[in-house]
Formats: C-alpha cells, sequence, structure tokens
C-alpha cells in the first residue's frame, strides 16, 4: 500500500499544475478594466482583453496537441519540470506592464497547465491503485477550479476602473 506521503505529494504536484490551467483561463476575468487604464487601451479594451483570453485557449489547444512529450520524457519528470517553469514564467506575468510579455506568458502558462493536465490524467490511471483513482482523480478537477476560485477571489480585492482612472 502506498504512503500516505506519497499521496499528499502526488496530490500537491498535480493540483498546482491544474491550477494553472484554470488561471490561466480566468485570469483576465477581473483585471481587465485595470489593465485597459494601466496599459491605456482606451476604446479597443475589448479587443485586447479578447486577444489575452485567446492567448490562454491557445496555449491550452497546444499544450493537448504536444502532450506527446509526456511518454517521450516521462510523467512524472514533465510534471515536475513545468512546475518549474509556471513558477518562472509567472513572475514577468505579474509584473510586466508590455502587452506582448501578457500575451506570452499567458500563452505558455496555458501550454504549461494543459500538459499537466494531460500527464496528471495518465500518471493517476497508470500509477494509483483502483481504489483510490476516484479520490486522487479529483485533484485534475480540483486543481482547476481552485485557479478559477483564486483568481476571482483576489479580483474582489482590486480596486474598481473609476479608483485607479482618478488616481
Amino acid at each position: 500500500m502506498p504512503s500516505k506521503l506519497y499521496f499528499a505529494g502526488l496530490f500537491a504536484n498535480l493540483s498546482i499544475g491544474c491550477w494553472t490551467g484554470g488561471f490561466a483561463l480566468s485570469g483576465n476575468t477581473d483585471v481587465g478594466d485595470i489593465l485597459g487604464v494601466q496599459l491605456d487601451w482606451g476604446d479597443k479594451q475589448n479587443y485586447y482583453n479578447t486577444i489575452l483570453s485567446t492567448c490562454a485557449v491557445l496555449g491550452m489547444m497546444l499544450g493537448a496537441i504536444f502532450s506527446k512529450m509526456i511518454l517521450v520524457y516521462g510523467r512524472r519528470k514533465i510534471i515536475l519540470i513545468l512546475n518549474i517553469f509556471i513558477t518562472l514564467i509567472t513572475v514577468p506575468y505579474f509584473f510586466t506592464s508590455d502587452y506582448t510579455v501578457l500575451c506570452i506568458t499567458r500563452t505558455l502558462l496555458g501550454f504549461f497547465g494543459s500538459v499537466i493536465i494531460n500527464a496528471s490524467a495518465t500518471i493517476i490511471g497508470e500509477s494509483i491503485p483502483v481504489e483510490y483513482q476516484s479520490v486522487i482523480g479529483t485533484a485534475i478537477n480540483t486543481g482547476i477550479v481552485s485557479g478559477i476560485f483564486i483568481t476571482v477571489t483576489f479580483g474582489l480585492l482590486l480596486p474598481e476602473k473609476d479608483d485607479i482612472a482618478a488616481a
């Protein structure tokens, strides 16, 4: 019987990677107005917000297409390596004021999240005993929904569009 520590570590790795998928998809929901003011998008704000959201979806689609790397490098190794890349990519994502960097980092976050989601489903099916698969299998959905929830929760703490324009 696998140890509880193994399950905890696996659950944490899967949730962090899958959290990125949810974060990438919903990351622009609450900050779109603030980015519009800070980057001076003017009346093209809807256009830029749509492009940013499309970058995440494009990254997730590319991640699903190129998930064959899971077979080449191994599931566990891919999950661990991409979690490191996710950590490195989030730094410029949070601290940039350049629209191109936002698009690139959002695409990469979607790509990495998608590959991890695919690797997670594969590793759960192959390495977890059948009686625990339903419990650990929820890590994927829990991670995605948690990413969306955290993004929306932090969005509640952000100032309103009018507050930023007045500052």
